[in-house]
């Protein structure tokens, strides 16, 4: 992509803001970026997210067509999933991330445990 936009990699860093040592670690695989990152790039360039994520569709947003910079849901379950793989080891730090990705998620779980509750007191009967 860089290549394709004709720019070197210094000149995408200033451009994005990403720092140049940063994009060297992705370009190596030392490291992937994150959502902040991810978005600049999306931003600046028009690029579209799911070819950055994916490889899939065309590279850059059709004419016209919004990057709608509130909705970060797909870049919160990215981040999620990458926070997920690398730290997972407790049901509880599972909670907290869906909490944060996902606001719905409390209320989700309370009412599984209410049911489970009510079932559980129905079986005792």
């Amino acid at each position: 992509m860089i290549e394709y936009l004709g720019l070197n990699l210094r000149e995408f860093s200033r451009k994005t803001g990403i720092p140049y040592p940063t994009l060297q670690h992705y370009l190596s695989g030392r490291s992937e970026p994150g959502t902040e990152n991810l978005q600049k790039i999306v931003i600046k360039f028009d690029i579209n997210l799911n070819w950055l994520l994916t490889g899939e569709g065309e590279m850059f947003l059709k004419k016209g067509e919004i990057v709608d910079i509130k909705d970060t849901s797909l870049l919160n379950i990215i981040q999620f999933l990458k926070d997920f793989w690398s730290k997972a080891s407790e049901k509880v730090w599972l909670e907290i991330q869906f909490e944060k990705c996902f606001p719905e998620f409390r209320e989700w779980l309370l009412e599984k445990e209410q049911e489970s509750t009510k079932k559980s007191i129905a079986n005792q009967k």
